[in-house]
């Protein structure tokens, strides 16, 4: 049975960030970037070739544009 993503989360020991960069050889670490990866996604026919949310924006004073 392959587990959720939820789960196997749920299971992963916690750890600072000073200890993994040690193992990794990094010497300076202050903070971690974590990228989700959705895998494929696909479109249904018939929608626009770019979707409305990649207008969507937000500037230096904190506006939100492209939202309608």
């Amino acid at each position: 049975m392959i587990k959720k993503d939820i789960e196997i989360a749920q299971e992963a020991k916690i750890r600072p960030i000073a200890e993994i960069a040690a193992k990794l050889g990094i010497l300076h670490t202050s903070a971690v970037v974590i990228v989700p990866i959705a895998g494929t996604i696909m479109r249904m026919p018939g929608l626009p070739a770019n979707p409305s949310a990649e207008n969507i924006d937000i500037d230096k004073n904190g506006i939100i544009t492209g939202l309608f």
